[in-house]
């Protein structure tokens, strides 16, 4: 369909200082994401505006505000640091199963020897896991 893709804002376009992403398609923003005016001018030079879904959006402003530049490097560094969590909890659910079923396996003859239960072991993990969301 050459011709009907443009990099460039039509005419009727509301400008706002900031965009909220109703659908990101196969873009890099994410649902429901606050983007501004220059990430949206950033993207629309290799993208046609038809790749987006934005709707203007509003913001108030805080009595001292924090630049959008930190908000959103704190956000994605969250998102670093969940996923880094995860594999470590991940990690240690698969080694800790895999010592106590060892243990059990050595010791399964020996009556004198103390049986690990790892039925309710995965739940640890989940709470593990669930940390971070749970007290931000």
């Amino acid at each position: 369909m050459k011709g009907t893709m443009t990099n460039k804002l039509p005419k009727d376009f509301i400008e706002s200082d900031e965009y909220c992403v109703i659908e990101p398609g196969l873009t890099k923003f994410n649902k429901e994401q606050i983007i501004t005016h220059k990430e949206l001018l950033e993207h629309l030079k290799d993208n046609d505006l038809n790749t987006i879904h934005i709707i203007p959006h509003m913001s108030f402003k805080e009595d001292k505000p924090k630049p959008l530049s930190i908000a959103k490097k704190s956000e994605n560094d969250l998102d670093v640091m969940r996923d880094k969590v995860r594999d470590i909890i991940e990690k240690c659910e698969i080694d800790m199963t895999e010592l106590i079923e060892n243990y059990n396996e050595k010791y399964e003859d020996c009556n004198d020897a103390a049986y690990i239960e790892t039925a309710d072991l995965s739940n640890l993990f989940v709470q593990l896991d669930e940390f971070i969301d749970d007290h931000q």
